[in-house]
């Protein structure tokens, strides 16, 4: 069985984004805060007055870790699950490359690179920034 998230109109305009190698991050133009996960309002001022912005794709890591079980039919073990700081604010849950295992460091620049995932999907996956370019 194919697993795919479930996708709100609050997050629809995220999952969009992936399929066209961008990032989307609501906007709050009341209070001007940036965050994630997608809400129907701002988690600050509560205002509605959302608008979709495109964000840099680059950011720094947070925290990580290698998932050595077997979650997702789709999804083999081993895998790393980061949480990466965007430049534009927000903290984003994805993927980082597992080639890039032995130089991943709490703080370090990283950039998204896309990938298809086997249930379909365009997801980030984030590599270490000056890998990009190479």
């Amino acid at each position: 069985m194919t697993v795919k998230p479930m996708m709100s109109p609050d997050s629809l305009p995220l999952w969009q984004g992936y399929e066209q190698h961008e990032i989307k991050v609501p906007h709050c133009t009341a209070c001007g805060h940036n965050h994630l996960p997608p809400s129907p309002v701002c988690p600050l001022c509560f205002s509605d007055a959302l608008e979709w912005i495109t964000a840099s794709g680059r950011g720094k890591l947070s925290t990580w870790v290698v998932v050595q079980r077997k979650y997702f039919e789709d999804f083999d073990p081993p895998y790393v699950v980061a949480q990466i700081e965007l430049e534009e604010g927000p903290r984003l849950t994805a993927a980082m490359d597992m080639a890039d295992i032995d130089r991943i460091k709490i703080g370090m620049a990283v950039e998204a690179d896309y990938r298809t995932a086997p249930n379909g999907m365009i997801l980030p996956i984030f590599r270490p920034a000056t890998l990009i370019a190479e």
